[in-house]
């Protein structure tokens, strides 16, 4: 009996952890002296990671392409560079309630 009660216990744990939602990165950070380059064929899938270029970093996309890009937070000092190519960020939306239930919606 306590065997089957402990193996019913073990499968719900290992549903639960089925269910539960993907953990994702927080970001993406070039450091000083850091280069990233995105060349043309390439394509960076960031899933909506936030990127940081921190002073003496460098990101740069030339030809390539960047996918799902979060937040940008470029330092003073640091390089966001597109040459060519293209970069496709998250849409976050906010909804900000208005007067006589008209509200607006901002997409950024």
């Amino acid at each position: 009996m306590l065997l089957r009660i402990i193996r019913v216990l073990a499968g719900m744990c290992f549903c639960l952890l089925l269910i539960l939602p993907k953990a994702q990165a927080g970001e993406m950070i070039v450091h000083n002296g850091g280069t990233v380059t995105i060349k043309s064929g390439s394509v960076l899938l960031m899933n909506c990671t936030n990127l940081t270029i921190e002073n003496g970093g460098i990101f740069t996309v030339d030809g390539g392409a960047v996918r799902q890009r979060g937040k940008l937070n470029v330092v003073a000092g640091g390089q966001y560079i597109i040459d060519s190519g293209r970069v496709e960020n998250c849409h976050t939306f906010y909804v900000i309630p208005g007067t006589e239930g008209h509200g607006a919606v901002i997409f950024l």
